[in-house]
């Protein structure tokens, strides 16, 4: 079984231990679940993360790295670059965290695909449809409850919302 891990764009500094960028929980949990899923002999973990200029972490060896896109692309080439590596790879399962237009999106394209889209929440305020930055409205947020494989919650809260 092949599994996506789609990290969050603030993610560099999990992967580079001289960063003094900052990064959340998100990242924290995808690395977690990259880390501890690499560990299964019929699981091949690919992270999906931007192209970042220095690699220097510990778990280096537990990691598939797949630097898709550079940070600076529009959303466009980085969906376009983003396709190439699905459809070369073809993964069975992608795990994604954290509101955006683009994972709505994305659930459609993997129902359409056939591929098991697994979304996170990362912010209570996200289960309401809302971009936990500036708690604007998600226009396509239907689209992500409806054709994800799963959706995780991370307390009672969201569940219940």
């Amino acid at each position: 079984m092949k599994i996506f891990i789609i990290f969050p764009k603030d993610s560099e500094a999990l992967f580079d231990k001289n960063s003094k960028r900052t990064f959340g929980g998100a990242s924290v949990q995808m690395y977690n679940i990259a880390k501890e899923l690499s560990n299964y002999k019929n699981i091949d973990v690919y992270s999906i993360i931007p192209a970042y200029k220095h690699i220097n972490f510990d778990d280096k060896d537990k990691f598939r790295l797949i630097k898709i896109y550079n940070e600076t692309d529009n959303i466009l080439v980085k969906f376009i670059k983003f396709i190439r590596k699905l459809h070369l790879l073809r993964p069975h399962a992608i795990i994604q965290h954290g509101l955006t237009t683009e994972s709505c999106i994305l659930a459609l394209l993997c129902w359409i695909l056939k591929i098991k889209f697994v979304f996170m929440f990362a912010h209570d305020v996200e289960v309401r449809g809302l971009r936990q930055y500036d708690n604007s409205k998600v226009q396509l947020f239907s689209l992500l409850l409806k054709y994800s494989y799963a959706i995780i919650t991370q307390n009672k809260y969201q569940e219940q919302t």
